[in-house]
């Protein structure tokens, strides 16, 4: 954020602290843009419509172990989980309004607002926790079960139990 970056040729400084202007250096993505790949652990993640490709960490939903400031959020058109800055601030509580995927706090994930009746009908999103759909039922919302986030069979190894919180 300070315009300066000392992270190595091929990567850039990421997740800058506004007050201390320390980040993380995370490598581009190399490959083509139609088969970005990336190290062991880490996804290409395509942002500003192909203009900024960056590898971001693997993570796990439900265990949200991702470091300190970051959240664990599903990348979008891929079946994986990655680490990325959490920009909820003072908001992003269950059942809080959302518009970004990284607009909640961790273990939480922006969706369809009708998924709760807690939440704003006249939002696009809100705020709901993410859930393992093998125990049992924690889910905060009245009448919400923790529903797969992914389709049946279509889980892929090691989030076969995730889930998110919602009305049936």
């Amino acid at each position: 954020m300070s315009g300066e970056d000392d992270c190595e040729i091929g990567a850039m400084c990421w997740d800058a602290d506004p007050e201390t202007l320390e980040g993380t250096c995370v490598s581009f993505c190399q490959g083509s843009p139609q088969a970005p790949t990336c190290a062991a652990g880490s996804h290409c993640a395509v942002l500003n419509d192909g203009g900024l490709n960056v590898c971001l960490p693997d993570c796990d939903p439900l265990a949200q172990d991702c470091p300190a400031g970051d959240e664990c959020i599903p990348l979008p058109d891929t079946e994986t989980f990655v680490c990325v800055l959490d920009a909820s601030g003072a908001e992003g509580q269950a059942f809080d309004p959302c518009e970004f995927a990284n607009a909640c706090d961790p273990g939480l994930l922006c969706l369809p607002s009708e998924m709760a009746s807690e939440c704003d009908p006249m939002v696009a999103g809100c705020c709901l926790p993410f859930c393992d759909v093998s125990a049992a039922n924690s889910c905060p919302g009245v009448g919400q079960d923790c529903l797969a986030y992914f389709d049946p069979m279509q889980a892929p190894a090691g989030f076969e139990d995730v889930g998110v919180c919602g009305l049936p």
